[in-house]
């Protein structure tokens, strides 16, 4: 958390129903079952032949494509 590096997560599209269970599978096993792409970086673009969704922390954050940029020391965490 203290690099000044993003990890994005890229999971294969699901459907709702086929979401719901993954999602339940996770909560159960704390396991995602086949791992994401996981892209690192100061700066990372993602682009789609598709406008798909991006969702970031569970909101709807935009459309592909995307460009996400760390701004270092923006967040603090206490522990």
């Amino acid at each position: 958390m203290t690099d000044g590096e993003l990890d994005v997560a890229i999971f294969p599209r699901k459907g709702r129903l086929e979401l719901l269970g993954w999602m339940a599978k996770v909560w159960r096993t704390g396991r995602p079952g086949k791992p994401p792409r996981v892209l690192r970086g100061k700066v990372i673009e993602i682009a789609s032949d598709e406008t798909i969704p991006v969702h970031a922390d569970g909101q709807i954050a935009g459309r592909l494509p995307i460009t996400v940029s760390c701004c270092e020391g923006a967040l603090r965490v206490f522990a």
